[in-house]
């Protein structure tokens, strides 16, 4: 007989084989903010972290790494095309992903999140933290960099790329957002505890 895998299994071995269209179908006949929510909780980042276990037992290398960000960025896409984007010029919040490709897909889902609730934002470059990458921002209205990864980084991580941010963003506060289940920092917040945060 065959295994019934679950949802968050299943999606991931969708995004081992490349098929952003079976990713997608996962959340065929989801049609309220809600029900897309959950399935980005339940199934999409629980995905995400099964590919960063493989990551770290060395099973998933970093060209098969890329190639599941790749087709979790063009699935989330595609399953959040009908959702509305609040678009203004200067958003109040920016969504930046720490170092790697597993967490430039943390941050797109994160921004998924945010665009479920309705909250502009902006989403910078993968390399954007990289030395003399930051995109050029008018900061002015900027109030909350969410800064995010599936684990959040170290304290020594975040004290140098807090060096790294500071200059271009002004007054802004900067969060560290982490999709992980391991939160026993007081520093680090989860997505739901970030939004209720944000301004």
């Amino acid at each position: 007989t065959d295994t019934v895998l679950s949802p968050d299994h299943a999606f991931y071995q969708r995004l081992l084989a490349g098929d952003a269209i079976e990713a997608v179908d996962s959340a065929s006949g989801l049609k309220t903010n809600a029900e897309l929510q959950t399935h980005l909780e339940t199934v999409a980042v629980p995905a995400l972290r099964l590919a960063q276990a493989d990551q770290a037992r060395g099973v998933l290398t970093r060209e098969k790494a890329t190639e599941v960000a790749e087709t979790f960025s063009e699935a989330l896409d595609e399953i959040y095309a009908d959702v509305e984007e609040v678009e203004i010029a200067k958003p109040p919040v920016i969504v930046i992903a720490h170092n790697g490709v597993l967490n430039f897909a943390a941050a797109v889902a994160f921004s998924a999140m945010l665009r479920l609730r309705g909250i502009p934002h902006k989403m910078l470059p993968q390399d954007a933290v990289a030395p003399g990458k930051f995109p050029e921002i008018d900061s002015s209205e900027l109030k909350i960099v969410c800064f995010t990864s599936l684990r959040p980084p170290t304290p020594a991580q975040m004290k140098y790329l807090e060096r790294r941010i500071a200059p271009h963003v002004g007054q802004a506060r900067i969060l560290i957002v982490a999709l992980s289940d391991t939160q026993d920092r007081s520093d680090v917040f989860n997505p739901s505890g970030t939004v209720s945060l944000l301004p």
